[in-house]
């Protein structure tokens, strides 16, 4: 018998299992036929009672809850975009050592309203991506359009990170509004350029004694290095003043060897300054300069000859 503190949770369940009830569809028990409103209410509650009391419920199993099964298939990665081809070699490598670049064109085809704009786009992964630039300052220089010549032109354009490569394009646009596409992807740039405005290294070393023995021979001694040195980048000189006039060691451009063997001229005074100066591609400059004058003893020593010899007391 059931107590009075179960009977009125049965009302619930019951009523629940009259909803599970209606939700049956005629035919789900297949050959045994469909099941009845009336035996379907009951059977619900009787599950309900079940369940209360901690006991096994039986029966159809169209009346047993089951959670919905959802099926995942294998996780796979999300293939990368394929790289558009690209179509052609890359021009060559510019630098420039100003975040502002003038680019100087020339339009070789031009019809009779001639130019009124050139659209500037960039690209910093070779082609596969392009974006427009603002507005840049476009100088188109006086000149009589017959619609046969070239016409010449310049646009400055920011580039706003040192160490990028940019690659540009440039799309002329005529006075009566039309143009060549603009590059898409795989498209090579027209230009590419990189801002390197960093002074190279430059150290200058002591000077010292050729050690070969060579006579009059001083050896010059330095450090020198940068992302993009010059090709010979390194001038030697000398001056008796630290204003100058400065004379050349050497060559005036020298491969960076880190040394010079000097042959010193007679007509170089007994003290004089010495400076290095560094150049990159870029056009950068640095220049390192001795602050005192160095004292040129370049005579050795003689053989000492023993005169006399004395007693101390």
């Amino acid at each position: 018998m059931l107590s009075s503190t179960v009977l009125p949770r049965l009302g619930r369940f019951a009523s629940c299992a009259m909803v599970l009830g209606l939700a049956v569809c005629p035919g789900a028990f297949g050959a045994a036929g469909p099941v009845s409103l009336t035996r379907t209410k009951a059977l619900a509650g009787q599950a309900a009672i079940l369940k209360l009391l901690g006991r096994p419920v039986s029966g159809p199993p169209a009346l047993r809850a089951r959670a919905p099964e959802v099926a995942f298939g294998p996780m796979v990665d999300e293939p990368e975009k394929p790289r558009a081809a690209r179509k052609g070699a890359l021009p060559a490598l510019r630098l420039v050592n100003a975040k502002r670049a003038k680019i100087e064109f020339e339009v070789p085809k031009v019809g009779l309203s001639g130019l009124v704009a050139v659209d500037v786009y960039l690209t910093t992964d070779e082609g596969e991506t392009w974006e427009k630039m603002e507005a840049c300052d476009v100088l188109f220089p006086p000149s009589k359009n017959d619609g046969r010549q070239p016409i010449p032109g310049s646009v400055v354009v920011e580039l706003p990170r040192e160490g990028i490569v940019y690659g540009l394009f440039l799309v002329a646009r005529s006075g009566a509004g039309l143009s060549l596409p603009p590059p898409g992807p795989g498209d090579l740039p027209q230009a590419r350029v990189e801002v390197d405005a960093t002074i190279p290294v430059a150290d200058l070393l002591r000077p010292q004694l050729d050690e070969s023995g060579r006579p009059n021979t001083l050896v010059m001694f330095w450090k020198a290095a940068d992302k993009n040195l010059a090709r010979n980048p390194i001038s030697l000189e000398w001056a008796a003043n630290p204003n100058g006039p400065w004379e050349f060691i050497g060559e005036p451009r020298m491969p960076n060897t880190g040394r010079y063997a000097w042959e010193v001229p007679d007509v170089v005074p007994s003290k004089v300054f010495f400076r290095l100066t560094v150049r990159d591609a870029a056009g950068n400059t640095a220049v390192a300069q001795t602050r005192e004058p160095v004292v040129l003893d370049l005579q050795k020593p003689g053989p000492v000859t023993i005169q006399m010899i004395r007693p101390v007391r």
